[in-house]
Parts: structure tokens; C-alpha cells; sequence
């Protein structure tokens, strides 16, 4: 059945408060992304940013019908948007394996994801048109991956450094991988199996995993210290109580986590 999102009179608000009521007929949707790195032209979500918050809508009925997916049209993205999508694509297959929803089908996806991108990723340089193809199927199969399994704390906590203090996206992400993979190896065997395998094809072992997410972060000029954007220490636990409200999210991390647990790995981040 193809539906389409009804926007009442009223405007945002209405729309929000009807819980984004979705009707039967809507036009075909065709997608074409210009960025390497959300992946959404392989999934069913679409996002609205209302009154300082990010407000997703999850319906089968937002899934293209056909999706051009042309890295081509990557080639006006600056070095640094090109690198921030690609994290956003990483974090993607990184959250997709440990997520508590995973399936075969789904980490199959994540899989094909990493070893497209990783290369790139493990050693960046000149982005040949090898490289540019290479992330941007990356990044679509990074999107049927988060489609089945969705994203998990990493997304949860970037939602804030994005809204809060203007972090990129993408850039977010990575920023609380550096710390939510050190939590997550406490975790059991199948999630530090995926910490090891996301390792590997990075080049580096596990407990080093992190400091090889702040390296690749300083390799395309940023600071991995979350003060060098902008974040005062003392906001740290309201960062931390807020984002763990995104219970879809926070929620679909394969460890329980509590602002009181999280804040020492923040504060090490900050």
C-alpha cells in the first residue's frame, strides 16, 4: 500500500500531537543521495527538528520506491563533509552489529558495509573515484542495516551534541564511539566479538579500538575532546539524563546504561 504523511491545518504542532498520522495514497518516491554517509535512501525514516529536539518518523510507507544511488554526485562535498558522512556511515555499521535488534540479515548488511568503507577509513587518503565509489555503497548498505536493526547510544548522545552545541552529525557519532566502545567491552561475548571485527578490518586490536576512532578524527582535523566543541564539563550529566531518554536508541545498546555509569566515560571523552 503506498501512504503518504498528512499535514494537518494546524501545522508542526498538529502534526506532532496526531502522531504523524499517515494516509493511503502518496506519489512514487524516488531517492537520490548526494552525501555519502546517511544511508536514508535504504531506509524507512524521515526527520523532523521541532522546538530544539529531533523527532523521527518510522513508517514502511517512507521507503523509496526506486533509489539512484551515484557517487558521482559526491564530488562538490568538501573534505571535511565527506569525512563526517563517512562517520556517520561507520557509526551505522558499528551500532548495526552490536544492536540489540540485529538479525543475520542485518549484520550481513553492516558486514558488507564495513568492508566497502573500511579500507578508506583505516587509512585515509586522496579520495580516488575507487575510494568515493566504494563509501558511498558503503553508506547504502550501512542504511539497510540500521533499517532492520536501528542505531543505538552513539545516535542517542549525538542527537544532543548536534542540537546542543552545532557538532556535525556524522562527526558526533564518532565522538561518543570513542567512549560507548570502551563501555560496550564489558559487554558479552557476541558484542566484544563485533568490537573485534570492526578492529580488525581497522587495523588495530580491540581495547585500542577506541583511540583508533579519535585517531581517525584528528586525521581529518577535529579534536576528539568533546571541550574542543564547545562542551562545558559541568553539562555533562544533563547531556548524559537527556540523551538516555531517547529510549529507542539508548535503549537498543546491547549494555544497560545509567547516567551515573556513563558519566566517568564522558568525562574521560571530555
Amino acid at each position: 500500500m503506498i501512504r503518504a504523511v498528512r499535514w494537518p491545518a494546524g501545522g508542526a504542532d498538529d502534526l506532532i500531537d496526531a502522531g504523524f498520522p499517515i494516509e493511503d495514497q502518496r506519489p512514487p518516491l524516488v531517492l537520490i543521495p548526494t552525501t555519502a554517509g546517511s544511508g536514508s535512501e535504504a531506509t524507512c525514516f524521515a526527520t523532523v527538528y521541532h522546538h530544539g529536539a529531533k523527532l523521527s518518523v518510522d513508517d514502511p510507507a517512507l521507503a523509496a520506491d526506486v533509489s539512484l544511488v551515484d557517487a558521482d554526485l559526491t564530488r562538490s562535498c568538501t573534505p571535511q563533509l565527506t569525512a563526517c558522512a563517512a562517520f556517520d556511515a561507520l557509526a551505522h555499521t558499528v551500532e548495526s552489529l552490536w544492536s540489540r535488534r540485529a538479525t543475520d540479515e542485518s549484520r550481513a548488511h553492516a558486514r558488507r558495509a564495513l568492508a566497502l568503507h573500511g579500507p578508506w577509513l583505516a587509512g585515509p587518503g586522496r579520495l580516488d573515484d575507487t575510494a568515493r565509489r566504494a563509501l558511498m555503497a558503503g553508506a547504502h548498505w550501512a542504511g539497510r542495516a540500521i533499517n532492520i536493526s536501528r542505531t543505538t547510544a552513539a545516535h542517542a548522545f549525538a542527537y544532543e551534541l548536534t542540537i546542543r552545541y552545532g557538532i556535525p552529525h556524522g562527526l558526533a557519532c564518532l565522538l561518543n564511539l570513542t567512549w560507548l566502545t570502551r563501555v560496550n567491552l564489558a559487554g558479552p561475548a557476541a558484542t566484544r566479538a563485533v568490537i573485534a571485527e570492526v578492529a580488525a578490518v581497522l587495523g588495530t586490536e580491540s581495547e585500542q579500538l577506541a583511540d583508533r576512532f579519535a585517531a581517525l578524527i584528528r586525521a581529518h582535523g577535529w579534536s576528539p575532546r568533546l571541550r574542543e566543541h564547545g562542551v562545558p564539563r559541568d553539562e555533562l550529566p544533563g547531556l548524559a539524563e537527556r540523551a538516555l531518554r531517547v529510549v529507542s536508541r539508548a535503549g537498543n545498546n546491547p549494555l544497560d546504561l545509567h547516567p551515573v555509569t556513563v558519566l566517568p566515560y564522558l568525562t574521560r571523552a571530555w
